[in-house]
């Protein structure tokens, strides 16, 4: 039962991470955003997680325009991960795996990153 427990809490946290990153985004002194294309195309409500150095997470998600916030990411070299949106089959596989080669050396404060994922 608890295990239970931790992990509705932990999904309820991310959950409420990703709304965060929609609308409050710019209240955030500590912020990475940007665009999400796959081919050229916004990668509309894809989910993503970001992971730092000393396992420390962050979440968002991408707009109808593929545009992202992530209100205060970890500091460190980043790791990516995605989960698809509506179209479950949006995201090329490689993706789906924290270990994809994408990486981003966040050092604070707000900056950008745009993500063109490739099939």
């Amino acid at each position: 039962m608890m295990r239970v427990s931790s992990l509705i809490g932990g999904i309820l946290s991310l959950v409420i991470c990703v709304g965060c990153s929609q609308s409050g985004g710019d209240a955030h002194p500590d912020s990475l955003s940007g665009k999400i294309t796959i081919q050229g195309q916004p990668a509309a409500e894809a989910t993503m997680i970001v992971t730092g150095p000393n396992g420390a997470t962050a979440g968002g998600s991408a707009n109808a325009a593929g545009e992202y916030i992530i209100p205060e990411p970890p500091k460190g070299l980043l790791k990516f991960q995605f989960f698809p949106g509506a179209k479950k089959d949006s995201i090329p596989p490689k993706y789906l795996k924290p270990d994809n080669g994408l990486s981003f050396e966040y050092i604070g404060g707000k900056q950008t990153y745009d993500i063109e994922l490739k099939r």
